[in-house]
Protein backbone atom coordinates (compact mmCIF):
# COMPACT_ATOMS: atom_id res chain seq x y z
CA UNK A 1 0.00 0.00 0.00
CA UNK A 2 3.00 2.33 -0.08
CA UNK A 3 3.00 4.58 -3.14
CA UNK A 4 2.36 8.21 -4.09
CA UNK A 5 -0.44 8.52 -1.58
CA UNK A 6 1.96 8.51 1.37
CA UNK A 7 3.01 12.08 2.07
CA UNK A 8 5.27 13.69 4.67
CA UNK A 9 3.68 12.05 7.66
CA UNK A 10 2.14 8.81 6.39
CA UNK A 11 5.31 9.13 4.42
CA UNK A 12 6.87 7.64 1.27
CA UNK A 13 8.72 4.87 3.13
CA UNK A 14 9.13 2.48 0.24
CA UNK A 15 8.27 4.81 -2.64
CA UNK A 16 10.77 7.48 -1.65
CA UNK A 17 13.47 4.91 -1.02
CA UNK A 18 12.90 3.28 -4.38
CA UNK A 19 13.14 6.64 -6.10
CA UNK A 20 16.21 7.62 -4.11
CA UNK A 21 18.00 4.43 -5.04
CA UNK A 22 17.45 5.04 -8.76
CA UNK A 23 17.71 8.82 -8.93
CA UNK A 24 20.78 10.81 -9.79
CA UNK A 25 22.21 13.65 -7.75
CA UNK A 26 21.53 17.32 -8.14
CA UNK A 27 23.37 20.49 -7.51
CA UNK A 28 23.00 24.12 -8.42
CA UNK A 29 21.31 27.02 -6.75
CA UNK A 30 17.74 28.20 -6.81
CA UNK A 31 16.39 31.72 -6.69
CA UNK A 32 13.94 33.21 -4.22
CA UNK A 33 11.13 35.50 -5.37
CA UNK A 34 9.41 37.73 -2.80
CA UNK A 35 5.72 38.52 -3.31
CA UNK A 36 3.95 41.78 -2.49
CA UNK A 37 1.52 41.63 0.50
CA UNK A 38 -1.62 41.60 -1.64
CA UNK A 39 -0.32 38.65 -3.70
CA UNK A 40 0.65 36.82 -0.53
CA UNK A 41 -2.86 37.17 0.91
CA UNK A 42 -4.43 35.93 -2.32
CA UNK A 43 -2.00 33.01 -2.48
CA UNK A 44 -2.85 32.00 1.09
CA UNK A 45 -6.58 31.99 0.29
CA UNK A 46 -6.07 30.01 -2.90
CA UNK A 47 -3.86 27.46 -1.15
CA UNK A 48 -6.47 26.79 1.53
CA UNK A 49 -9.26 26.52 -1.06
CA UNK A 50 -7.22 24.04 -3.08
CA UNK A 51 -6.52 21.85 -0.04
CA UNK A 52 -10.20 21.82 0.91
CA UNK A 53 -11.18 20.89 -2.63
CA UNK A 54 -8.49 18.21 -2.84
CA UNK A 55 -9.67 16.67 0.44
CA UNK A 56 -13.24 16.31 -0.82
CA UNK A 57 -13.00 15.71 -4.56
CA UNK A 58 -9.51 14.36 -5.21
CA UNK A 59 -8.31 10.83 -5.76
CA UNK A 60 -7.66 8.62 -2.76
CA UNK A 61 -3.98 9.55 -2.59
CA UNK A 62 -4.72 13.26 -3.03
CA UNK A 63 -7.31 13.19 -0.26
CA UNK A 64 -4.83 11.55 2.11
CA UNK A 65 -2.20 14.20 1.50
CA UNK A 66 -4.67 17.07 1.68
CA UNK A 67 -6.16 15.87 4.98
CA UNK A 68 -2.73 15.53 6.52
CA UNK A 69 -1.92 19.10 5.50
CA UNK A 70 -5.23 20.49 6.75
CA UNK A 71 -4.84 18.79 10.12
CA UNK A 72 -1.52 20.55 10.57
CA UNK A 73 -2.12 24.02 9.18
CA UNK A 74 -5.89 24.56 9.11
CA UNK A 75 -7.64 22.08 11.43
CA UNK A 76 -10.74 24.20 12.05
CA UNK A 77 -11.25 25.04 8.40
CA UNK A 78 -10.62 21.45 7.36
CA UNK A 79 -12.56 19.62 10.06
CA UNK A 80 -15.69 18.92 8.03
CA UNK A 81 -13.77 17.86 4.93
CA UNK A 82 -11.74 15.44 7.03
CA UNK A 83 -14.85 14.01 8.73
CA UNK A 84 -16.49 13.32 5.37
CA UNK A 85 -13.66 10.97 4.46
CA UNK A 86 -14.39 8.66 7.39
CA UNK A 87 -17.07 7.19 5.12
CA UNK A 88 -14.91 6.89 2.00
CA UNK A 89 -14.83 3.54 0.20
CA UNK A 90 -11.03 3.31 0.19
CA UNK A 91 -9.58 1.98 3.47
CA UNK A 92 -6.46 4.13 3.10
CA UNK A 93 -8.64 7.27 3.00
CA UNK A 94 -10.54 6.22 6.11
CA UNK A 95 -7.25 5.56 7.86
CA UNK A 96 -5.81 8.94 6.84
CA UNK A 97 -9.00 10.67 7.98
CA UNK A 98 -8.68 9.02 11.40
CA UNK A 99 -5.04 10.05 11.71
CA UNK A 100 -5.91 13.63 10.72
CA UNK A 101 -8.73 13.72 13.27
CA UNK A 102 -6.34 12.48 15.93
CA UNK A 103 -3.65 14.97 14.97
CA UNK A 104 -6.13 17.87 15.03
CA UNK A 105 -8.14 16.53 17.99
CA UNK A 106 -11.47 16.96 16.21
CA UNK A 107 -13.55 15.81 19.17
CA UNK A 108 -16.84 16.35 17.33
CA UNK A 109 -15.94 13.37 15.13
CA UNK A 110 -15.48 10.95 18.04
CA UNK A 111 -18.71 8.99 17.54
CA UNK A 112 -17.89 8.39 13.88
CA UNK A 113 -14.36 7.35 14.80
CA UNK A 114 -15.57 4.87 17.40
CA UNK A 115 -17.69 3.13 14.77
CA UNK A 116 -14.55 2.54 12.72
CA UNK A 117 -13.07 0.48 15.54
CA UNK A 118 -15.19 -2.28 14.02
CA UNK A 119 -13.89 -1.72 10.48
CA UNK A 120 -12.81 -4.84 8.58
CA UNK A 121 -9.44 -3.28 7.69
CA UNK A 122 -6.79 -3.54 10.47
CA UNK A 123 -5.10 -0.28 9.42
CA UNK A 124 -8.40 1.63 9.71
CA UNK A 125 -8.94 0.17 13.18
CA UNK A 126 -5.44 1.30 14.10
CA UNK A 127 -6.11 4.85 12.90
CA UNK A 128 -9.47 4.92 14.68
CA UNK A 129 -7.84 3.86 17.94
CA UNK A 130 -5.30 6.68 17.59
CA UNK A 131 -8.01 9.24 16.88
CA UNK A 132 -10.19 7.98 19.73
CA UNK A 133 -7.29 8.22 22.18
CA UNK A 134 -6.47 11.75 21.09
CA UNK A 135 -10.13 12.71 21.46
CA UNK A 136 -10.40 11.42 25.04
CA UNK A 137 -10.83 7.62 24.85
CA UNK A 138 -7.56 6.64 26.55
CA UNK A 139 -8.40 2.93 26.75
CA UNK A 140 -7.97 2.64 22.98
CA UNK A 141 -4.19 2.85 23.37
CA UNK A 142 -4.27 -0.92 23.85
CA UNK A 143 -5.17 -1.35 20.18
CA UNK A 144 -1.98 0.46 19.14
CA UNK A 145 0.19 -1.51 21.56
CA UNK A 146 -1.31 -4.82 20.45
CA UNK A 147 -0.80 -3.96 16.78
CA UNK A 148 2.83 -3.02 17.42
CA UNK A 149 3.41 -6.41 19.00
CA UNK A 150 1.27 -8.60 16.75
CA UNK A 151 0.68 -6.71 13.49
CA UNK A 152 0.51 -9.06 10.53
CA UNK A 153 2.94 -7.09 8.37
CA UNK A 154 5.78 -4.70 9.00
CA UNK A 155 3.91 -1.75 7.51
CA UNK A 156 1.15 -2.11 10.07
CA UNK A 157 3.63 -2.42 12.94
CA UNK A 158 5.56 0.61 11.71
CA UNK A 159 2.35 2.65 11.57
CA UNK A 160 1.57 1.57 15.12
CA UNK A 161 5.00 2.70 16.30
CA UNK A 162 4.63 6.04 14.54
CA UNK A 163 1.22 6.72 16.08
CA UNK A 164 2.31 5.61 19.55
CA UNK A 165 5.09 8.17 19.38
CA UNK A 166 2.55 10.86 18.58
CA UNK A 167 0.47 10.05 21.64
CA UNK A 168 3.19 11.58 23.80
CA UNK A 169 2.84 9.02 26.57
CA UNK A 170 6.10 8.16 28.36
CA UNK A 171 4.51 4.92 29.52
CA UNK A 172 4.99 3.64 25.95
CA UNK A 173 8.79 3.75 26.22
CA UNK A 174 9.12 0.23 27.62
CA UNK A 175 6.97 -1.26 24.85
CA UNK A 176 8.89 0.60 22.14
CA UNK A 177 12.24 -0.51 23.57
CA UNK A 178 11.05 -4.09 23.50
CA UNK A 179 10.14 -3.59 19.84
CA UNK A 180 13.57 -2.31 18.80
CA UNK A 181 15.14 -5.24 20.64
CA UNK A 182 12.96 -7.96 19.14
CA UNK A 183 11.44 -6.91 15.80
CA UNK A 184 13.44 -7.96 12.76
CA UNK A 185 12.05 -5.43 10.28
CA UNK A 186 14.35 -2.45 9.76
CA UNK A 187 11.45 -0.17 8.95
CA UNK A 188 9.72 -1.02 12.23
CA UNK A 189 12.90 -0.60 14.25
CA UNK A 190 13.73 2.81 12.80
CA UNK A 191 10.15 4.02 13.19
CA UNK A 192 10.15 2.83 16.80
CA UNK A 193 13.38 4.71 17.43
CA UNK A 194 11.65 7.75 15.97
CA UNK A 195 8.79 7.30 18.41
CA UNK A 196 11.25 6.97 21.28
CA UNK A 197 13.00 10.14 20.13
CA UNK A 198 9.66 11.94 20.03
CA UNK A 199 9.13 10.84 23.63
CA UNK A 200 12.41 12.44 24.68
CA UNK A 201 14.72 9.41 24.67
CA UNK A 202 18.04 10.93 23.60
CA UNK A 203 19.77 7.63 22.93
CA UNK A 204 17.11 6.91 20.30
CA UNK A 205 18.23 10.05 18.46
CA UNK A 206 21.77 8.69 18.54
CA UNK A 207 20.60 5.47 16.92
CA UNK A 208 18.77 7.39 14.20
CA UNK A 209 21.97 9.34 13.55
CA UNK A 210 23.82 6.04 13.16
CA UNK A 211 21.23 4.76 10.69
CA UNK A 212 21.43 8.06 8.79
CA UNK A 213 25.07 7.26 8.09
CA UNK A 214 24.47 3.69 6.98
CA UNK A 215 23.47 2.00 3.73
CA UNK A 216 21.22 3.86 1.28
CA UNK A 217 17.93 2.22 2.32
CA UNK A 218 18.36 2.65 6.06
CA UNK A 219 19.83 6.11 5.54
CA UNK A 220 16.70 7.36 3.78
CA UNK A 221 14.44 5.73 6.38
CA UNK A 222 16.35 7.46 9.17
CA UNK A 223 16.27 10.81 7.39
CA UNK A 224 12.52 10.43 6.85
CA UNK A 225 12.12 9.87 10.57
CA UNK A 226 14.38 12.77 11.54
CA UNK A 227 12.56 15.03 9.09
CA UNK A 228 9.29 14.34 10.91
CA UNK A 229 10.68 14.88 14.42
CA UNK A 230 14.09 16.56 14.13
CA UNK A 231 16.38 16.76 17.14
CA UNK A 232 19.04 19.42 17.75
CA UNK A 233 21.68 16.79 18.43
CA UNK A 234 21.20 15.51 14.85
CA UNK A 235 22.06 18.90 13.31
CA UNK A 236 25.65 18.00 12.33
CA UNK A 237 24.55 14.78 10.65
CA UNK A 238 21.80 16.59 8.77
CA UNK A 239 24.18 19.31 7.62
CA UNK A 240 26.62 16.67 6.39
CA UNK A 241 23.93 14.93 4.35
CA UNK A 242 22.65 18.22 2.95
CA UNK A 243 26.11 19.31 1.81
CA UNK A 244 27.05 15.97 0.21
CA UNK A 245 26.68 16.60 -3.51
CA UNK A 246 27.18 12.90 -4.13
CA UNK A 247 24.09 12.14 -2.00
CA UNK A 248 20.73 11.34 -3.57
CA UNK A 249 18.65 14.48 -4.04
CA UNK A 250 15.74 13.04 -2.02
CA UNK A 251 17.99 12.43 0.99
CA UNK A 252 19.41 15.95 0.75
CA UNK A 253 15.89 17.40 0.62
CA UNK A 254 14.86 15.42 3.70
CA UNK A 255 17.91 16.82 5.50
CA UNK A 256 16.94 20.32 4.34
CA UNK A 257 13.43 19.83 5.72
CA UNK A 258 14.66 18.60 9.09
CA UNK A 259 17.12 21.48 9.33
CA UNK A 260 14.36 23.91 8.45
CA UNK A 261 12.35 22.67 11.39
CA UNK A 262 15.43 23.30 13.53
CA UNK A 263 15.52 26.91 12.34
CA UNK A 264 18.19 26.59 9.66
CA UNK A 265 17.78 27.99 6.14
CA UNK A 266 20.85 26.28 4.77
CA UNK A 267 18.76 24.01 2.55
CA UNK A 268 16.80 26.88 0.95
CA UNK A 269 18.85 27.11 -2.24
CA UNK A 270 18.77 23.35 -2.83
CA UNK A 271 15.00 23.15 -2.26
CA UNK A 272 14.32 26.05 -4.62
CA UNK A 273 16.42 24.42 -7.32
CA UNK A 274 14.79 21.01 -6.82
CA UNK A 275 11.30 22.51 -7.02
CA UNK A 276 11.78 22.95 -10.77
CA UNK A 277 13.76 19.78 -11.40
CA UNK A 278 12.43 17.15 -13.78
CA UNK A 279 13.15 13.51 -13.04
CA UNK A 280 13.49 10.64 -15.45
CA UNK A 281 9.75 9.95 -15.29
CA UNK A 282 6.56 11.37 -13.79
CA UNK A 283 6.88 9.53 -10.48
CA UNK A 284 10.47 10.62 -9.89
CA UNK A 285 9.53 14.21 -10.74
CA UNK A 286 6.69 14.03 -8.22
CA UNK A 287 8.95 12.79 -5.44
CA UNK A 288 11.59 15.44 -6.02
CA UNK A 289 9.20 18.38 -6.34
CA UNK A 290 6.97 17.39 -3.45
CA UNK A 291 9.93 16.82 -1.14
CA UNK A 292 11.28 20.21 -2.23
CA UNK A 293 7.96 21.81 -1.33
CA UNK A 294 7.97 20.14 2.09
CA UNK A 295 11.50 21.42 2.68
CA UNK A 296 10.51 24.97 1.70
CA UNK A 297 7.51 24.86 4.02
CA UNK A 298 9.67 23.72 6.94
CA UNK A 299 12.30 26.37 6.22
CA UNK A 300 9.55 28.99 6.28
CA UNK A 301 11.21 31.71 4.20
CA UNK A 302 8.69 34.04 2.51
CA UNK A 303 11.06 34.40 -0.42
CA UNK A 304 10.07 30.88 -1.47
CA UNK A 305 6.43 31.85 -2.07
CA UNK A 306 6.94 32.69 -5.74
CA UNK A 307 8.37 29.24 -6.41
CA UNK A 308 5.62 27.57 -4.40
CA UNK A 309 2.96 29.55 -6.28
CA UNK A 310 4.34 28.12 -9.51
CA UNK A 311 4.38 24.59 -8.08
CA UNK A 312 0.76 24.94 -6.97
CA UNK A 313 -0.22 25.75 -10.55
CA UNK A 314 1.27 22.70 -12.30
CA UNK A 315 -1.05 19.83 -13.38
CA UNK A 316 -0.04 17.32 -10.70
CA UNK A 317 -2.44 17.07 -7.77
CA UNK A 318 0.20 15.61 -5.46
CA UNK A 319 2.68 18.39 -6.08
CA UNK A 320 -0.09 20.99 -5.81
CA UNK A 321 -1.09 19.72 -2.38
CA UNK A 322 2.52 19.68 -1.17
CA UNK A 323 3.01 23.23 -2.44
CA UNK A 324 -0.19 24.50 -0.80
CA UNK A 325 0.77 22.86 2.47
CA UNK A 326 4.12 24.63 2.30
CA UNK A 327 2.48 27.97 1.49
CA UNK A 328 0.24 27.70 4.55
CA UNK A 329 3.21 26.83 6.74
CA UNK A 330 4.88 30.03 5.63
CA UNK A 331 1.76 32.25 5.71
CA UNK A 332 -0.76 30.51 8.01
CA UNK A 333 -4.49 31.06 7.48
CA UNK A 334 -5.87 34.01 9.43
CA UNK A 335 -8.35 31.64 11.08
CA UNK A 336 -7.15 28.06 10.92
Amino acid sequence: MIDRRWSAVIILYVGCIAAALTCGCAGGAGTATPLPPEDTAALRTRALDLLLRAATTGSAETRCNAMEALARVAPRAGAEAIRQNLRHDAPIVRYAACVAIGDARIVAALDDVLRLLRDREPRVVLGAAFAAYRCGEARQAEVLVRTLAQGADEGLRADAALLIGRLGEKSAVRRLRFTVATDRATRVIITAYGALAALGESDAVDRLIEYAQGAAETRVLALLTLADSPAERARDTLLYRLRQRSEYIQARLLAARALGRLGSKEGLSLALQAATQTGRDEIETYYIRSLAAHALGAIGDTRALGTLRNLAAIPDDGVQVAACYAILQIVPPTQN
